[in-house]
């Protein structure tokens, strides 16, 4: 059966919000972006992990600088990354203690959404449910909605 021309004009905006919310929902579009000097610094240090620090204290620096900075503290970073005095494990041990210094903490995502579901009938954002096929546009029974019985 091919559907009428007032279901697919009213499904439509049905699915824009399913495919908007599904792309804000994707945890892969939830991670922060991490700048290039940021990747350099972690990868110099992955190779070159220094034997007398904790490997907590490491993976706690590679954690502050995988996730994002602010631009001050990103041009300390440079400078303490370029700076040729040090190499290999003696610079890395540097870098973990410049990076613990700064206080900065690691990035911690926001609390992914709840998936919606995208069915002909009804579809469902947390408590706000509505029955597509409903002329009138009542709120369906509260157990067919995602987030429970709210």
């Amino acid at each position: 059966m091919t559907p009428s021309v007032s279901q697919v004009k009213h499904n439509r905006p049905q699915q824009d919000i399913w495919r908007a919310w599904m792309l804000e929902t994707d945890p892969a579009n939830l991670q922060p972006k991490v700048r290039p000097l940021n990747r350099r610094v972690a990868d110099f240090t992955r190779a070159n992990q220094p034997p007398d620090i904790d490997a907590a204290r490491i993976n706690s620096a590679l954690d502050i600088v995988e996730s994002p900075w602010p631009r001050r503290e990103e041009t300390m970073l440079r400078e303490w990354f370029e700076d040729d005095t040090r190499a290999g494990t003696a610079k890395a041990s540097y870098l973990i203690d410049q990076i613990l210094e700064t206080g900065l903490e690691p990035f911690r995502g926001p609390e992914p959404l709840p998936p919606i579901r995208s069915t002909r009938s009804n579809w469902c954002v947390g408590w706000r449910c509505r029955r597509s096929s409903s002329p009138s546009r009542r709120m369906p029974d509260r157990r067919s909605c995602v987030g429970g019985t709210r």
